[in-house]
């Protein structure tokens, strides 16, 4: 029996991770309402998220383990405020 997760599939998740990190990031600096302190601290709370799951994506020993830290780690990203 093979264990294990295909590289491309961390990848792809680790991918989708971080582009939800630029897209999060581009929002708070866009974000006009925020002051410079309320912005870096929603950016130390989304560069948290990104360590957060990319530690258990890196850690994953199989695909679901792989796709749920994925998706908890965009919706931790995505839920910054």
């Amino acid at each position: 029996e093979i264990t294990g997760v295909n590289p491309v599939g961390k990848e792809n998740a680790l991918k989708a991770v971080d582009d939800a990190k630029k897209a999060k990031e581009q929002a708070i600096n866009g974000n006009n309402k925020l002051s410079d302190t309320e912005k870096r601290t929603a950016k130390e709370a989304v560069q948290n998220a990104v360590n957060k799951a990319t530690t258990a994506i890196n850690s994953a020993t199989d695909q679901t383990t792989v796709d749920n830290a994925k998706t908890t780690g965009v919706q931790e990203i995505t839920g910054v405020n």
